[in-house]
């Protein structure tokens, strides 16, 4: 199959995405208030027989922490295993937006997070306009490898002219705070449409009991096709291979499946590893959306946390 075609059936009828709309601001608590990191610029020279000037602080354009660390690190590990070296982060008024789609158009990875997501956020612009911010991907996992199970991490940036592109990343766990500076890409970002998929078939399912059936199926294939039935509300996985076949039911009765929802029969078929990769990104005690239908792209959904965030994950289809 070539690329191109899977280009089209992931961005079939796609739409750009409307912001969720942000909530409406609280007065913060006591408990909440806090010191946003700046940066100083440089003080004038003092002239003789002058007292020397203090350097002014260089306001923030975003600044946002994040009150689990390695939770946060997942997800820049979703976009390095499954998408590309680069990520373009959208920041504004309505939280943390990030929407990337690997370089071969199989798949496309759509993260949000609103500001009640973070311990702490704040974003500031004369024009209520988004800033975008493209990073390597790597340079910020190095800084949050060096995070333990306490601590936090605050991201945060000023006006580019000021800072020349600096985004700080600093990691606090109340007993020591790590301090790191990463260089953003100065590039045109790219917004990537979502897919507009017409699923079928939906079904909740926990994440755990997902991850068991999709390693089953690949004792004996890289593939997996998933199988619904309308009236029986049942869900097949099967895959087959050259040693031989593999077949789990998920009845309408298991404790596992949460909800389905079946308009009509549905049929498809995705590669097993890359959805693998996707959920083992994910807390097992979670539970996935799953939406598709017959020869459409895939579509799973976590909730991150309680809060509204969430992460979407798209995958075309294998077409024989």
């Amino acid at each position: 199959m070539s690329s191109e075609l899977i280009r089209k059936l992931l961005l079939k009828n796609v739409e750009v995405p409307e912001p969720p709309v942000a909530p409406q601001e609280t007065p913060s608590s006591p408990e909440q208030e806090h010191t946003e990191p700046t940066e100083t610029a440089p003080a004038p020279e003092a002239q003789p027989g002058q007292e020397a000037q203090k350097p002014k602080p260089v306001p923030r354009i975003f600044s946002m922490t994040y009150p689990d660390a390695a939770a946060f690190t997942r997800l820049f590990r979703t976009i390095k295993d499954l998408i590309d070296d680069e990520v373009t982060m959208k920041v504004d008024m309505n939280g943390l937006r990030i929407t990337e789609m690997d370089p071969s158009h199989i798949c496309l990875v759509d993260i949000y997070l609103p500001p009640q997501e973070f311990a702490r956020y704040k974003f500031e612009s004369p024009t209520d306009a988004p800033a975008y911010v493209i990073l390597r991907v790597e340079d910020v996992l190095s800084c949050l490898k060096r995070a333990n199970k306490k601590s936090d991490v605050t991201i945060s940036m000023a006006e580019w002219e000021d800072t020349h592109g600096q985004v700080d990343v600093v990691l606090d766990d109340a007993r020591r705070k790590k301090e790191y500076m990463v260089y953003a890409i100065d590039d045109k970002p790219y917004q990537v449409p979502l897919p507009k998929i017409s699923s079928t078939a939906e079904f909740v399912v926990v994440t755990k009991a997902m991850k068991e059936i999709l390693e089953d199926m690949q004792v004996r294939s890289d593939d997996c096709t998933i199988t619904t039935d309308r009236e029986s509300r049942r869900i097949i996985f099967s895959s087959q291979g050259e040693v031989g076949k593999a077949k789990t039911i998920i009845e309408a009765s298991d404790p596992s499946l949460l909800s389905s929802v079946v308009s009509e029969d549905a049929k498809a078929t995705y590669n097993l590893p890359m959805i693998m990769s996707f959920l083992n990104l994910m807390s097992s005690e979670s539970a996935v959306t799953v939406s598709y239908g017959t020869g459409m792209p895939i579509k799973i959904h976590v909730d991150y946390y309680q809060n509204g965030g969430y992460v979407d994950f798209y995958l075309a289809p294998r077409v024989q």
